[in-house]
């Protein structure tokens, strides 16, 4: 509709559902949002990924299989912020559940964060320079790729920003530094001056 309203119910079936792309999307489109929320047509993007992220807030994975999955939760710090009862810019039109939905995202993500960090790393037996890398997924044991450090780390630098923690933040943002610190040194080609996937 014009004012931006939903016009029609998403049926997606059983084809949605929280997962690494609708949820990089859903990123894409919430920041949109917020850079142009003084513009009308900003608020049917607010009111897309409100509908997406509140069917799907509890679908946030608790454990730690895949940072892929958890990546996702990405979309609900800005649907957080842009929801805020006290100064969100679109506190007067958000469902009032959606506030608490991104908190409760948020949560769970730390949840499956602190599952990656107990049981999907590598460990000093396998390689001392490598301990403490988290793994991409539970179904590629001792694998770190160069997008993970966009998901896991990079989520985890973003938790910590709004208050969560694992170990506390100086803790945390060891633990950040030492998944980046890990994919340097084992995946930069200084010949090619490039880093290798995973």
């Amino acid at each position: 509709a014009p004012d931006g309203t939903l016009l029609k119910e998403n049926s997606g079936g059983d084809k949605l559902k929280f997962d690494y792309v609708p949820g990089l999307v859903a990123k894409a489109i919430i920041e949109a949002a917020d850079y142009y929320q003084q513009e009308d047509f900003a608020r049917s993007w607010f009111y897309s990924v409100e509908d997406y992220a509140n069917r799907y807030f509890d679908g946030v994975p608790r454990v730690g299989k895949s940072l892929d999955d958890l990546n996702a939760t990405k979309m609900y710090f800005a649907l957080y912020d842009l929801t805020d009862p006290e100064k969100g810019a679109f506190r007067d039109i958000a469902d009032p559940k959606t506030h608490a939905n991104a908190k409760l995202a948020m949560e769970s993500a730390l949840e499956g964060l602190k599952d990656t960090k107990a049981n999907y790393v590598i460990t000093p037996d396998v390689s001392q320079e490598a301990a403490g890398g988290w793994w991409h997924k539970g179904t590629y044991p001792y694998q770190m790729w160069c997008d993970g450090q966009y998901m896991g780390p990079a989520l985890l630098a973003q938790l910590v920003h709004y208050g969560y923690t694992i170990d506390g933040v100086e803790e945390d943002w060891k633990t950040i530094t030492r998944q980046f610190d890990i994919t340097w040194s084992k995946l930069w080609d200084s010949e090619q001056r490039l880093l290798w996937h995973a």
